[in-house]
C-alpha cells in the first residue's frame, strides 16, 4: 500500500494493492474539519472531527484481463454519504445509490 499523511497524522491519500500489485482501493481526503468549540473538545477526536474522503474501489475482470473501477463515492468519518456509483466491468454505470 501507499500512504501519504499530513503533519498531524491524517491520511491524505491511500492506495491498496492485491498480492499481484493490482490497485484495489484508492482514497483521497478532500476535507478535514472540526466542530470543536474548545481545546478539550478539539482533542476528543471521535466526536468532533469531520474527515471527508473520496473513495474508488477497483475489481479485476477475468474477461477483459484488467482492473476496472467498480464503485466510487464519498465518506464522512468512515460512513458512506451522498451519491455512490457502481459500474460493470465495461465501465458502464450500473446504478446510483444515495446515502445520508
Amino acid at each position: 500500500f501507499d500512504v501519504l499523511c499530513d503533519s498531524l497524522g491524517f491520511i491524505l491519500n491511500y492506495k491498496a494493492y492485491d498480492i499481484n500489485g493490482f490497485l484495489l482501493l484508492e482514497t483521497k481526503t478532500t476535507k478535514i474539519d472540526t466542530k470543536a468549540n474548545s481545546l478539550t473538545e478539539l482533542f476528543d477526536f471521535d466526536k468532533n472531527h469531520l474527515v471527508y474522503v473520496y473513495e474508488k474501489h477497483y475489481s479485476y475482470s477475468m474477461k477483459l484481463d484488467t482492473i476496472y473501477l467498480c464503485k466510487e463515492g464519498k465518506k464522512l468519518n468512515g460512513k458512506k454519504m451522498g451519491l455512490w456509483k457502481k459500474y460493470n466491468y465495461k465501465g458502464e454505470l450500473k446504478r446510483n445509490k444515495y446515502y445520508k
